[in-house]
């Protein structure tokens, strides 16, 4: 084939040079033209010599293929096509693009959006809903404006998706609330957030059964602590003194913790002398307290008399503290119940004002200190009241004379500073009477204390 082409090149080269010398045979033998044989000659030379270059450089490359069994592509000069011999070619069309029409979109999202509905509405996996929840974010729905149900099937998967989380967020804050941060505040935090994200109807409105299923669950397990707003129900009534055993009965319908005297009360009964606090607080932290008293009557053995002169009777009363001043008088029932006693000595020893039995050792509703004494005072029985007492070296119903160090003044509960707060009654609230009968049986100090 190379062969055929080189001898046809070869061929070529000889026809043109033989019609040069036929052109110049024709030119001579005119002797018609103006032309000069001398410059016919010129040119014909010229011509020549192109020949015989175009020649010289055909023979090079006929040696050149003889030699060489591969030549290169390069190495052959191909004749440039003129511009008017270009064959214009009109019937090739651009490649066209694959191009995913609006349709096809359409149902790809459709596709994606039954995928991602399938997993929300069936796999218990909360990080499988989140991730797939996600795609939802990346669906490109700008070109279906139009197709309604599409668009229709996509909010009511995002509204599915959106309430899992709110769901589960939820559940996560209220477990820890109601058992590792338990408190009264913490609870109601959960009441609020059920209501004002309407997290009930959340749940009942789920599309995944089993989800559903999980969190109506989880409800119930701390349904008992949201919806128990009330406080225990006690049988003793606060502020009383009872002459007989307690026997405590609580009604509620959650689990109780009961406290008495501020220590945790596991029994049913009370029957030892003295002053309670009793607490109980249910499952929800709700909390009932009353204050009583247990006074038992208890016969004391009777104490030998011993025959006196009437110079040898001590005086039937004294002072509570050696060294005082009065910072305030009595003024009865509407004012001031006592007198208040103050001391150079912020921590002045008090004494009884006369001999006595201890009925009462505890606090007063301001959390002032207090000890009442039973005394028999020129034939009458008279109660005495000290408040405010930094320290209490008594317990009830231990005798005391008028010389036992009591305990020392103070500053205890509603007071503005060290004094002792000192009250006679004929009755006491603690011990034999209401409130309102110890405040009309009060008698000024000053009728009894030495003059």
């Amino acid at each position: 084939m190379k062969g055929l082409f080189f001898t046809l090149l070869i061929g070529s080269c000889f026809v043109s040079y033989g019609l040069v010398l036929n052109s110049d045979e024709n030119i001579s033998s005119s002797t018609g033209n103006q032309i000069s044989y001398q410059a016919l000659n010129k040119q014909s030379t010229k011509e020549e010599k192109k020949d015989t270059e175009e020649e010289s450089k055909n023979y090079k490359k006929l040696e050149l293929l003889t030699n060489q069994d591969i030549v290169s592509q390069d190495d052959i000069e191909i004749p440039v096509i003129a511009e008017e011999n270009e064959e214009e070619i009109s019937d090739i069309q651009p490649i066209k693009e694959d191009v995913e029409t609006n349709e096809e979109k359409v149902e790809n999202t459709k596709k994606t959006l039954e995928d991602v509905s399938a997993t929300i509405n069936n796999t218990e996996d909360i990080d499988l809903i989140k991730e797939e929840g996600e795609k939802l974010l990346n669906l490109d729905t700008s070109y279906i404006d139009e197709v309604v149900q599409v668009n229709n099937d996509l909010e009511a998967v995002k509204q599915e998706y959106n309430n899992i989380l709110i769901v589960d967020e939820f559940m996560k804050n209220a477990n820890s609330n109601l058992k590792d941060n338990k408190s009264l505040e913490n609870i109601q935090n959960v009441r609020n957030e059920i209501e004002n994200k309407d997290i009930l109807n959340i749940i009942s409105n789920l599309s995944n059964e089993k989800i559903k299923a999980e969190y109506e669950a989880e409800y119930q397990d701390i349904k008992p602590v949201l919806s128990d707003t009330n406080a225990p129900t006690i049988n003793i009534e606060n502020n009383k003194t009872y002459n007989e055993d307690v026997n405590i009965e609580i009604s509620d319908e959650s689990a109780t913790t009961v406290y008495l005297n501020n220590e945790l009360f596991n029994g049913t009964t009370i029957s030892e002398n003295g002053s309670y606090q009793l607490k109980v607080i249910d499952n929800s932290l709700n909390e009932t307290t009353v204050n009583f008293t247990i006074a038992k009557q208890v016969e004391e053995p009777a104490e030998p008399v011993v025959e006196q002169t009437p110079e040898e009777v001590p005086a039937t009363t004294r002072y509570p503290m050696n060294n005082w001043y009065l910072t305030q008088d009595f003024s009865g029932k509407g004012g001031h119940m006592g007198i208040d006693m103050g001391s150079f000595n912020k921590s002045e020893e008090i004494y009884p004002i006369a001999d006595g039995i201890v009925v009462h050792v505890g606090q007063d509703s301001h959390g002032a200190n207090l000890v009442k004494i039973l005394h028999e005072i020129n034939g009458k029985q008279i109660f005495s009241t000290y408040a405010h007492m930094r320290e209490v070296y008594f317990s009830p119903w231990q005798h005391v004379t008028k010389n036992d160090l009591l305990g020392l003044m103070g500053s205890t509960g509603y007071s503005t500073g060290p004094h002792l707060h000192l009250e006679l009654t004929t009755c006491d609230y603690t011990y034999n009477c209401s409130y309102a009968e110890y405040k009309n049986s009060l008698i000024n100090p000053w009728e009894i204390l030495p003059s």
